[in-house]
């Protein structure tokens, strides 16, 4: 029991949290029990949209906390790594995680959550076995992110330069309207997603890059821009 307490201590230092539960429940059900408990909540992913932009959490949560609603964060594309959610002021941070859902809560979440901690006390946890795949699966979520993330870098400054692309959105490029938010918002990286806008006929294209070779997916690319350079 003490090696799975340490397990659930490290998540929620990770996220800011006070405290993390894995119940096994999915994301859709989780989170229904939040709404349930107040339906004024707000969920959140920090990356969003074509053109890709991130999202302000920090300022997004102090809007809540002055109106005294629930922001809960969907981590589930970035991992623990990734986004700090409860430390940037967020009551809950959740990640989906198959037919399971770590669910990470704010030290002042039962203010707006009322009730949500017993009710997490009372939820099924998974087993030793099972508990040990779910940390392993968040590992490798960590792991895709950063490399997703180093690629995306890469083929954004690459789209930058290439004469078929009028414009490039993609939070890890200084300039770009959402670089200072990610800066202090997303940790390890800006993420795997990169817009860009066609100068022939000004439409948005968005690729989410894979943990490839960066190289790969830049030449992937040059052969489908080339016919337009």
């Amino acid at each position: 029991m003490s090696g799975c307490t340490q397990t659930y201590g490290s998540i929620a230092r990770a996220l800011g949290a006070s405290k993390a539960w894995l119940p096994e429940r999915c994301f859709a059900a989780m989170l229904a029990e939040l709404q349930a408990l107040n339906p004024a909540l707000e969920l959140v992913e920090p990356l969003v949209g074509n053109p890709v932009a991130c999202r302000d959490i920090r300022a997004l949560a102090a809007e809540a906390r002055a109106e005294v609603r629930p922001l809960v964060v969907d981590g589930s594309a970035i991992g623990v790594e990734g986004c700090a959610g409860v430390r940037l002021g967020a009551h809950v941070e959740l990640i989906a995680l198959g037919d399971a859902c770590l669910v990470a809560l704010s030290a002042d979440a039962e203010r707006v959550l009322p009730g949500l901690r017993e009710r997490l006390d009372g939820m099924d946890a998974p087993s030793e076995e099972r508990l040990a795949a779910h940390v392993e699966r968040l590992a490798q979520m960590d792991e895709a992110w950063r490399r997703r993330s180093d690629a995306a870098q890469v083929v954004a400054s690459y789209l930058r330069c290439h004469p078929s692309v009028r414009q490039v959105a993609y939070p890890g490029l200084k300039g770009d309207a959402s670089f200072e938010v990610a800066a202090r918002t997303l940790q390890h990286g800006f993420g795997p997603c990169v817009s860009w806008q066609d100068a022939r006929d000004g439409g948005w294209h968005k690729l989410c890059c894979t943990a490839e070779d960066a190289r790969s997916q830049v030449m992937r690319l040059e052969e489908e821009l080339s016919p337009r350079a």
